[in-house]
């Protein structure tokens, strides 16, 4: 067929190879949404298999969780995307960590549980993948972390302005060595990081599409306050206006937001920020233990694989002497390895409302920072910067 590629193999810095198989234009197209831009090869042998197929057939299925998934006498089946798409995936969750395969339709557009999968690999490896940011400022790596809305991309949003340059973000990886390497996939953007954006580069070339979306949520919130409060066309209009300012948001490449002197995609692990949002309207850094860091991240870490695991436990209702070790033990391999990789390393708890004002994170972030390059870290200790 025209424009069909009946093997791409990419790979991810040197973390992972994965093979697509009968992939068209448009489905290199979904993976690097996903996976961001990532380098071609010509050889090696994969970590990792995706095939895309036009319709993945199937003997008489016995449901696990309708409509989400079911099962044959061999194979375990996604019947829709995570976004709710209809289409099938078939994933053998046993076979993770020695070469998996995905197989999964067109028509479902992202490959379901690929990053999952691309992390669950390369934690086989030794390797920490964190949900995090990490950038670089003033020749030092900063890696940010914290639970979702903690104010990891505010932070890298906000030392954009002041030089700070791409390292990752949403996933993070922590080599053996310390050092940290990133994936470029589009950040997404909302709203009110627009409106803080306004004179950066990127938002100037672009007119602000996204400033019609709250317009229009605010439109049809109003158009059911005006209306009935109990008429179905009101609630209606309240429930779709709500939902629009939901989802009012873009997703923007990150050569677009940095250039492309500020995109390095790897750097060293010198500081360490756990990221807080809070309920009083200051910013407050204090300097707290890696530890009690690597702790808490302990517990985002198996969140962010929840909707993976519950998928994974339907396998398991399905075949149950089909366990995967990798998956049983990621949880304690993540904790050894957070202890290992955070110790020792300066670290700070960044408190502050959300949303916040990006411009009033900087000072007192770097005032932290450049404190204990300057002191060192046991003259920091118990040292506070509230703003």
């Amino acid at each position: 067929m025209t424009g069909q590629r009946p093997i791409v193999d990419i790979k991810l810095h040197d973390l992972v190879q994965i093979r697509l198989v009968d992939a068209r234009p448009a489905d290199l197209a979904a993976v690097r949404r996903q996976l961001g831009p990532w380098q071609e090869l010509v050889d090696g042998a994969p970590d990792l298999v995706v095939r895309f197929v036009d319709s993945l057939p199937s003997g008489p299925l016995t449901y696990a969780a309708w409509p989400e998934s079911a099962y044959d006498s061999d194979a375990f089946l996604l019947l829709r995307g995570l976004d709710g798409t209809p289409g099938r995936a078939r994933i053998d969750f046993d076979t993770i960590g020695r070469v998996p395969e995905i197989v999964s339709e067109r028509r479902l557009g992202r490959v379901p549980h690929i990053v999952a999968l691309v992390n669950l690999t390369v934690l086989g490896k030794g390797v920490l993948p964190l949900h995090a940011t990490a950038f670089e400022v003033e020749g030092r790596g900063i890696l940010v972390t914290g639970w979702a809305k903690g104010g990891k991309t505010e932070l890298l949003l906000a030392f954009s302005r002041v030089g700070g340059r791409y390292i990752g973000d949403e996933w993070v990886y922590l080599r053996p060595d310390g050092s940290m390497v990133g994936i470029p996939e589009p950040i997404r953007l909302w709203h009110w990081h627009l409106r803080q954006l306004g004179d950066s580069s990127w938002v100037t070339r672009h007119p602000v599409r996204l400033g019609v979306v709250p317009q229009v949520g605010r439109a049809l919130e109003g158009l059911g306050a005006a209306g009935s409060s109990s008429g179905p066309l009101s609630a209606a209009a309240r429930r779709t206006g709500g939902l629009v300012n939901r989802q009012a948001y873009l997703q923007v490449p990150p050569l677009d937001l940095f250039g492309i002197e500020g995109v390095v995609l790897e750097g060293r692990l010198d500081h360490l920020i756990l990221a807080v949002s809070d309920s009083r309207p200051d910013v407050a850094v204090r300097e707290v233990d890696p530890g009690w860091v690597a702790a808490r991240m302990a517990a985002s870490l198996e969140d962010e694989r929840s909707r993976f695991l519950a998928h994974y436990r339907q396998f398991l209702y399905a075949f149950p002497h089909r366990r995967c070790d990798l998956v049983d033990t990621a949880p304690e391999r993540e904790k050894a390895l957070l202890m290992q990789l955070l110790a020792g390393r300066p670290a700070h708890e960044v408190r502050h409302p959300y949303p916040m004002d990006l411009a009033a994170l900087v000072d007192p972030v770097l005032t932290a920072i450049r404190g204990l390059q300057a002191g060192g870290v046991a003259d920091a200790r118990d040292r506070s910067v509230d703003h």
